[in-house]
């Protein structure tokens, strides 16, 4: 687990995907901020006295606390944090599943080198027996006792062994880098399987009922639908309009409206055309929908 990058690289994405949820969560929340304006400008010819000298003052400075909190937009924050929320899920469980098919892998790993090793150790014994066999052979041939075809097929026999002990041990190199790279284990180590053979094996039909429920790859694409219905959503949310407040507290003013401490600002903003825009999002995000759907089936 230590040495899977792509472990780590999943885990990394599961960590964008929460930054995300926390960004979707301060969408809602207001903003507060602390703002500071100096102004100069050409008052050349302009009376001091006039109704809007505030305005036309050669120097203006002001400081204010602004508050701004959206109130409804289609509840598309709403919506975006629900989506967040599923690929995160998503995320997790294709997280879980990589470790499983890397516990897989190391055990095919470890079983491979074991496999490797015993067949190796089978045919050495094998050729062992063939040597043996071809110098019994070659004395009952000397002896008459043998024909000469016979030692020959023998001694074929020995070079067909010879070359199955040859390729066994490029079998077992490759098994022992695969488990190297995959645990760091060193090759110089004696491995020794402790697990019990298995018991009866259940049918067919029975592990594809639990995989239905409980494979965690499945349980990803779930998420990903329901993901990609919020996704809907949120495109959907286009349409609607928004309501923001808009608050402030000022600290400093200049001129008339200096005696003024703070003022608040309701908007509503409804869309009437925006290029086809919400609509483009609408397909897009139900295409998103239709290939969550197809990798799940």
């Amino acid at each position: 687990l230590f040495r899977s990058e792509s472990l780590a690289i999943d885990g990394e994405e599961l960590v964008r995907l929460q930054a995300l949820f926390d960004q979707a969560v301060g969408s809602i929340l207001p903003k507060i901020s602390f703002k500071g304006s100096y102004t100069r400008q050409d008052d050349h010819g302009v009376s001091s006295s006039g109704s809007l000298s505030s305005f036309t003052l050669k120097d203006r400075t002001e400081y204010k606390f602004t508050l701004k909190q959206p109130i409804f937009s289609g509840l598309k924050e709403f919506y975006a944090l629900r989506q967040t929320s599923a690929l995160a899920s998503a995320q997790e469980n294709d997280l879980r599943h990589a470790k499983l098919l890397l516990f897989s892998d190391a055990a095919q790993a470890f079983y491979g080198v074991l496999q490797a090793e015993r067949a190796l150790a089978t045919t050495e014994d094998s050729l062992r027996l063939g040597r043996e066999r071809l110098e019994e052979l070659g004395q009952r041939q000397k002896a008459g006792l043998s024909r000469r075809s016979e030692v020959l097929a023998q001694e074929a026999e020995v070079a067909s062994i010879e070359a199955q002990i040859e390729e066994l041990k490029g079998v077992l190199a490759v098994a022992w880098e695969t488990l190297q790279f995959l645990t760091g284990v060193s090759q110089t180590r004696l491995l020794t399987d402790t697990f019990a053979d298995p018991g009866e094996v259940p049918g067919v039909e029975s592990y594809l009922t639990r995989a239905m429920a409980a494979r965690k790859d499945v349980e990803a694409f779930r998420h990903r639908i329901a993901a990609a219905e919020e996704g809907v959503a949120v495109a959907r949310s286009g349409w609607f309009p928004t309501l923001t407040l808009d608050a402030n507290y000022y600290t400093h003013r200049a001129g008339v409206s200096k005696e003024i401490d703070w003022d608040v600002l309701l908007s509503l903003e409804a869309p009437i055309f925006d290029g086809f825009t919400t609509s483009a999002r609408m397909r897009e995000a139900a295409s998103y929908l239709r290939t969550a759907r197809l990798q799940l089936a």
